[in-house]
């Protein structure tokens, strides 16, 4: 998202840098949510669609049953078709 809206790759690197000090524990990826993100890009795929990327947060949003945080405008106007709760990330001050 960040290079397709024209952010520098020393941007980038920020800041991953700045969210990779916010305490997480990463989300195992299995065959089920594989096999599910493939299923939904299927489906919902395509330009200004769901993009093949987001079809893993999707669906691993979905598999662990947590609400996604996101500013895509196709995720957030579909959420209900697909099963999750989103939240906009513009929403948040």
């Amino acid at each position: 998202m960040l290079r397709s809206n024209g952010i520098s790759l020393n941007k980038m690197i920020e800041f991953i840098n700045a969210v990779s000090k916010i305490p997480h524990k990463p989300l195992p990826l299995d065959p089920k949510i594989v096999a599910q993100a493939l299923k939904y890009y299927m489906e919902y795929g395509g330009p200004r669609k769901l993009h093949y990327f987001d079809s893993y947060h999707v669906a691993t949003a979905k598999h662990y049953n947590l609400p996604l945080l996101t500013s895509d405008k196709y995720i957030i106007s579909h959420s209900k078709e697909l099963g999750i709760q989103a939240i906009d990330l513009r929403s948040i001050k």
